[in-house]
């Protein structure tokens, strides 16, 4: 029996095991396949899901169910048309220490002993907000993070003069997390509290910024053995770090014209813990005589390695988008540069294919025009308005909605969102002058959205479902589900 030949149903068993875009390319073999997979629910189902960057999680419904809720989802997106829109009483973001917004759930550390809690799946106007004492005195407080999936909360603090720790707790409960070998892990710190400091989970591997002998470090362990991995030392400054997976992250480095230096924490045969490789530095553009680049913000989602429990869907790592924002001189001069996963991940499956090689130095010119998109800017830099291939901004009194999903084709068709010209999709070059040497044209192409909002909000934060929008002196949270 030839291949093309194959009876339809064996067909359909054999095509569902391929990756969705090998599923596009068997489209053309024959007509027969042609109709297999446009008449399959469940290939159609698969394909649905790869076009917006979601890979399939927990969902007993059928195929066509999934795939016509998928549709609506796609739509209400594509149009800013959210489902509803729920107002909820929480305390002013202007008062809390910090927050996270991760698998549904926003999580706030307020000044005060309040660790509250939102789940924002089916939430309605009574919904509760869960509060609880972490139980840890906020002078010696730093960070925290937490993964839903894994119902882990991580606190970072300082426990002691010249120590810091990490503590592993359930999310839902509180209690000492299962999985960590150890609940508590410290670690030698300096006195002087770090400014922006972060911390980071990506699967088992925890990475934080640490100052200790007068330096920053970005330090790496392993969370649920409770093992100390790597250490990047020797930085003046807090380091904006983002895992791009659980054994590579990127570095923004405002130093000159800027760079991004992509590492990977790679253990080492027969040595305990492990090293950190740079394996690539990116370099920004050029800029004019007298100009610097300062500040080097990096924004972008979270490894997600699993979903929720009874979710239909989450977002694949690799379709992620990484925001870059960066100041120059102290000044008011800002600019967002946007690149995509795969651009960076690329340098990592290149080492991890070919083998160990000297660092690459990669010029501008020969990745960023192409592969990035470069746009004007202010300092807007809240954490938390980065999720998959989306980016949430507040502009005057409406939501903008950045997509690059390269799906994504065409402007909006509901008449809710503003007509303005920064609305539909942008595939020709954005071009900047100031502060570069040249002017510099980048072409990652992307589709803008905008809507008013009737209320004040001047802060957005984003997730697979929800926009949150707040203004950071009022009471209360306006959560936006599509």
């Amino acid at each position: 029996m030839r291949l093309t030949d194959m009876p339809t149903e064996i067909l359909c068993e054999i095509l569902c095991l391929l990756p969705p875009c090998m599923i596009l390319k068997c489209v053309t073999v024959s007509r027969t396949w042609h109709k297999t997979i446009l008449a399959s629910p469940a290939l159609q189902y698969v394909v649905q899901l790869w076009k917006d960057g979601l890979v399939p999680g927990h969902d007993s419904s059928s195929s066509s169910d999934k795939s016509r809720a998928l549709d609506e989802r796609r739509r209400a997106w594509a149009n800013l048309a959210w489902t509803s829109q729920t107002v909820v009483g929480m305390p002013r973001l202007s008062s809390c220490r910090a927050f996270e917004l991760r698998s549904g759930i926003l999580a706030i550390q307020y000044r005060g002993p309040d660790f509250s809690t939102l789940p924002l799946q089916d939430l309605d106007s009574d919904a509760p907000v869960h509060t609880h004492d972490l139980g840890i005195d906020m002078e010696q407080f730093e960070d925290f993070t937490i993964d839903p999936p894994q119902d882990l909360l991580v606190v970072f603090l300082h426990s002691a003069p010249g120590q810091a720790g990490l503590v592993f707790e359930t999310l839902s409960d509180h209690q000492p997390h299962p999985l960590a070998r150890c609940p508590t892990i410290t670690f030698p710190a300096g006195n002087i509290r770090p400014v922006l400091s972060s911390i980071q989970i990506a699967d088992d591997v925890i990475g934080a910024s640490v100052f200790k002998e007068g330096r920053f470090s970005l330090c790496f362990w392993n969370w649920r053995q409770g093992e100390w991995l790597a250490e990047s030392s020797g930085r003046k400054t807090p380091s904006h770090f983002r895992f791009i997976s659980s054994r590579a992250f990127i570095e923004a480095v405002p130093r000159g014209n800027g760079c991004i230096n992509i590492c990977i924490i790679d253990a080492e045969d027969g040595c305990e813990g492990a090293r950190i490789i740079q394996i690539a530095t990116l370099r920004l553009p050029e800029l004019s005589t007298g100009y610097s680049l300062t500040f080097a913000g990096v924004h972008g989602g979270a490894c997600c390695h699993r979903p929720m429990p009874k979710r239909p869907f989450f977002s694949a790592d690799a379709r992620r988008i990484y925001l870059l924002h960066l100041q120059y001189n102290y000044s008011e001069l800002w600019t967002r540069l946007f690149v995509h996963h795969r651009t960076l991940y690329e340098y990592v499956s290149r080492y991890e294919r070919d083998g160990p090689y000297q660092p690459l130095d990669v010029p501008w010119e020969d990745w960023g025009p192409q592969q990035t998109r470069l746009l004007h800017g202010d300092d807007y830099g809240w954490a938390g308005h980065t999720y998959g291939e989306r980016v949430v901004l507040p502009i005057g009194d409406s939501i903008q909605l950045l997509d690059f999903n390269p799906a994504i084709v065409g402007p909006p068709e509901s008449s809710e969102a503003v007509a303005e010209e920064e609305n539909g999709l942008h595939a020709a070059p954005s071009t900047l002058d100031e502060p570069f040497e040249n002017p510099v044209a980048t072409y990652l192409p992307y589709r803008s959205t905008m809507r008013r909002v009737d209320e004040n909000l001047g802060v957005f934060f984003l997730d697979q479902d929800h926009i949150i929008g707040t203004n950071t002196l009022e009471d209360k949270f306006t959560v936006f589900a599509f």
